[in-house]
C-alpha cells in the first residue's frame, strides 16, 4: 500500500521496488488466461493508467468504509457488546481507538 508519509516526488523516486516471485507468478497467470485484458492495459497511456489505479483505490477504501459502517451499525443495535469493547480500547491514545474497535468488531463477525 502506499505510505502517505512519503510526501514528495523526490522521495517516491528513491523508492526500491521489489520483486515478489508469488504475486509476480499470480500476475503472470492472470496474464496468460486474460491476453486481452493485458493488451488493453499496455495501450492505454501511464497517466490513464495512474488514473484507473487511483480509481481502484477510491473504490477499495469506499467499500472498506461501508463495511465499518455497517458493522458500527450492527454494533449500536447490541449496547452491551458496544460497552464491552469500548471498555477495551478506553485507554488506547485517541488516534488507536477507533481502528481498534473495528478491529475487534472484524474479528467478532
Amino acid at each position: 500500500m502506499f505510505d502517505k508519509k512519503l510526501g514528495s516526488e523526490n522521495r517516491l523516486q528513491s523508492i526500491d521496488f521489489k520483486e515478489n516471485p508469488q504475486s509476480n507468478a499470480r500476475i503472470d497467470e492472470y496474464i496468460k488466461n486474460n491476453p486481452e485484458f493485458w493488451l488493453h492495459l499496455q495501450s492505454m497511456p501511464p497517466s490513464y493508467m495512474a488514473r484507473a489505479l487511483v480509481l481502484g483505490q477510491i473504490e477499495k477504501e469506499e467499500r472498506i468504509e461501508e463495511m465499518h459502517e455497517a458493522i458500527k451499525k450492527k454494533l449500536k443495535q447490541t449496547p452491551e457488546m458496544e460497552r464491552v469493547i469500548e471498555n477495551l480500547v478506553k485507554n488506547l491514545p485517541v488516534e488507536a481507538y477507533e481502528r481498534a474497535m473495528l478491529s475487534i468488531l472484524c474479528f467478532l463477525r
